[in-house]
């Protein structure tokens, strides 16, 4: 019976010492264990996940200021009237500068916090 009541304390003694001699854990720097990493598609896909997310955020902050638009174009066009083949060409261009007015600033500034978070 004497016997029975030591083994638990023997047990816990143990344990003790095998703990101190064990292994011990130490932390690993984050930049360390991102350089040991090894390249497979998770990791690969989640920095194309990052690249497109600043990529997204990069273009919602340069709508929401002033933009610089134009445009070229150039047309022919034949019609038959009753008099024979007619014609028309025709050429055109535009230029300008856009600022966003009327709340859609407002809304331009909400997606870029949208995309931030």
């Amino acid at each position: 019976m004497h016997a029975r009541r030591l083994y638990p304390y023997l047990l816990g003694c143990m344990c003790l010492v095998l703990s101190a001699y064990g292994p011990r854990a130490t932390a690993i720097p984050l930049q360390t264990l991102l350089n040991k990493m090894q390249d497979n598609p998770a990791i690969t896909a989640s920095r194309y996940e990052e690249q497109r997310i600043n990529a997204e955020l990069r273009q919602r902050q340069d709508n929401t200021s002033w933009r610089l638009f134009g445009g070229v174009d150039a047309g022919r066009y034949r019609d038959l009237e009753a008099a024979g083949l007619e014609k028309y060409e025709g050429f055109g261009g535009q230029l300008g500068l856009r600022y966003p007015l009327l709340g859609a600033m407002q809304a331009r500034r909400a997606a870029v916090i949208d995309a931030q978070i």
